[in-house]
């Protein structure tokens, strides 16, 4: 189960997220992430095919760890893609990362027009922040992260990543 907790992030995120927190009407909802989360968050809106591919990517390229993960998790049976980010490939994992969006009246508003989106931008470019809300290929609202330019994968060894996420 994915926390909610902003103090299971690293120290750096921890701060931004309870800065926002105090700033804006936000509930930060999603902080640090198992790869198993990760896996079925990822397989949600896939074919069965399109995950055997990715699993047979994650092999061939030496993660056969984290292929095992992202096989292990089982179906999910809900048509949305929510994330592109394979466990070990998310900073969620790191503790590097946290979801959050605005709260109105008890309840989240998921309205990309509600102007408080727009602040949650301006915040995390005022903290040099990397918002999902300025992603090209994916508009990804809800996500703040630490780190602008590659992935984990790209970043880490795989013993880096094994520690990491605790593996």
């Amino acid at each position: 189960m994915a926390s909610r907790d902003p103090y299971d992030l690293v120290p750096e995120m921890q701060q931004h997220a309870l800065m926002l927190q105090e700033t804006l009407p936000v509930l930060v909802y999603c902080t640090v992430r198992t790869a198993e989360e990760q896996a079925r968050l990822w397989r949600q809106g896939r074919s069965w095919w399109r995950i055997l591919k990715k699993i047979e990517e994650l092999t061939d390229a030496g993660y056969g760890f984290l292929a095992d993960i992202l096989y292990s998790v089982g179906p999910q049976h809900v048509n949305l893609k929510v994330t592109n980010a394979v466990p070990g490939d998310s900073w969620h994992n790191y503790g590097e990362a946290f979801d959050c969006a605005p709260w109105v009246d008890g309840k989240v508003d998921w309205d990309t027009h509600n102007p408080v989106w727009k602040q949650i931008g301006e915040f995390a470019h005022d903290h040099k922040l990397n918002w999902g809300g300025n992603w090209i290929s994916f508009k990804d609202y809800p996500h703040i992260q630490l780190r602008k330019g590659d992935t984990p994968i790209g970043m880490f060894t795989m013993d880096e990543i094994r520690e990491r996420i605790k593996l």
